[in-house]
């Protein structure tokens, strides 16, 4: 049994870390600022769903980064 962190026995290959990366030279419409969204990265695409500031919102913005 593996401790959480150690690598698995027989595995190869490293494990990518997460990190920010700034888009540059983007389009399109902004969403407003909110809170309580949710959001997903699929691939290459950033689905962001719902939220709210004022009020609640059930935008859809998708981004292709």
């Amino acid at each position: 049994m593996s401790t959480p962190g150690s690598a698995i026995s027989g595995a190869t290959g490293s494990v990518l870390q997460p990190r920010w990366k700034r888009v540059l030279g983007w389009s399109g419409p902004v969403p407003r600022p909110r809170h309580g969204h949710r959001a997903v990265a699929i691939k290459e695409l950033m689905v962001v769903f719902g939220g709210g500031n004022e009020g609640i919102v059930d935008e859809l913005h998708v981004y292709n980064t």
